[in-house]
């Protein structure tokens, strides 16, 4: 079984047409881009295996977006640290955490 020509021809229409919709999308956005600071802390473990393989992507698609990723094992006053996004395993002592 091969494509007839003019399936390729639609296909390649298409594809232009989709382009041309996704061209014009994005040129009359209304979101704002990403931007401003992150603080973000997590284990050593679940940040090298999970975070920065998921926020390389993320931060090369939103260049003003910037991240501070603290890798660390102990808990961290949130607050004082500046953390907007605190990961932990295990259970929870402290019922002020969400």
């Amino acid at each position: 079984m091969s494509i007839t020509a003019f399936r390729q021809d639609y296909a390649k229409d298409a594809r232009s047409a989709l382009d041309h919709f996704d061209t014009l999308f994005r040129s009359h956005r209304t979101e704002p881009e990403l931007s401003g600071r992150v603080g973000i802390t997590a284990p050593h473990a679940i940040g090298r295996r999970f975070l920065i393989p998921f926020l390389q992507p993320l931060a090369a698609a939103h260049p003003d977006l910037q991240f501070d990723l603290r890798l660390e094992d102990q808990m961290t006053d949130a607050v004082e640290a500046h953390i907007d996004i605190g990961i932990r395993v295990g259970v929870i002592r402290d019922r002020r955490y969400v």
